[in-house]
């Protein structure tokens, strides 16, 4: 039987932005991977909170689509 874990009386708070877009790089590149410069414009876009994922979604889909 597992130790009982006490849960933290408040929950972390989500990452922002630039904190996701950061831990999705990392994750990715543990893979041996890198984004295309296109990637990473939009990943950058992002970050900055110029774009939110549905648009960062619908100009990848666009671009790779052509």
């Amino acid at each position: 039987m597992l130790p009982h874990v006490p849960l933290t009386e408040k929950p972390l708070a989500p990452p922002t932005c630039a904190e996701a877009v950061a831990i999705a790089l990392g994750s990715v590149r543990a893979e041996g991977l890198e984004p295309s410069e296109f990637g990473h414009t939009v990943l950058s876009a992002m970050a900055e909170g110029e774009i939110d994922a549905d648009e960062a979604c619908a100009r990848l889909r666009a671009h790779y689509r052509r």
